[in-house]
């Protein structure tokens, strides 16, 4: 039995393929595949599997890895909150 399953995202698309593209050259495609289909903001992962537990952990490992790159997103906009509130605390008017 063969299932398949959607993911898409929105906003920066050109960054997640790029992510991306490296861990599915490396990926194991005896019982999972995934393609992606990137159109403007929106990236799409199509994943076909021949089993559940091979569906699972395919989105399981795509679901890890769009959680990193939420927390770098997270962490950089607290970073640069700081550094504002840096430049404006040190600032001499």
């Amino acid at each position: 039995m063969n299932l398949h399953a959607t993911i898409t995202t929105e906003g920066d698309s050109n960054t997640l393929q790029r992510l991306f593209t490296p861990e599915l050259e490396g990926f194991d495609k005896k019982r999972s595949t995934v393609t992606l289909k990137k159109e403007k903001n929106t990236l799409t992962f199509v994943v076909t599997a021949a089993d559940s537990v091979a569906l699972r952990s395919t989105l399981t490992g795509i679901t890890k890895l769009l959680t990193v790159y939420e927390k770098t997103l997270t962490l950089g906009d607290a970073n640069d909150s700081r550094n504002t509130r840096k430049d404006q605390s040190t600032r001499k008017d």
